[in-house]
């Protein structure tokens, strides 16, 4: 643990991950999203890859809209994630 971050251990990048599956779970959950609020706040680092599929609007960047697009999915108020 540097700078008081850590970075999140376990994910393995593969072609097929699931946009928003930032712990590499196999499954978008809240915990995706707490792990954007984490990393908006400096608390974990994400990989490259981490970023690519935290990136849940295509927006290029990974910020608060992203953690909030995976929780409306999870509340099936919108249908897709990207």
């Amino acid at each position: 643990m540097e700078n008081n971050h850590y970075k999140v251990e376990g994910f393995k990048y593969d072609a097929n991950i699931l946009l928003g599956d930032i712990n590499g779970d196999d499954s978008v959950t809240i915990q995706d999203a707490t792990l954007i609020q984490k990393y908006l706040i400096q608390i974990v680092d994400f990989s490259d890859e981490q970023l690519s599929v935290a990136d849940t609007d295509g927006d290029e960047k990974v910020n608060v809209r992203d953690a909030t697009l995976i929780q409306k999915y999870l509340a099936n108020i919108v249908t897709s994630l990207g």
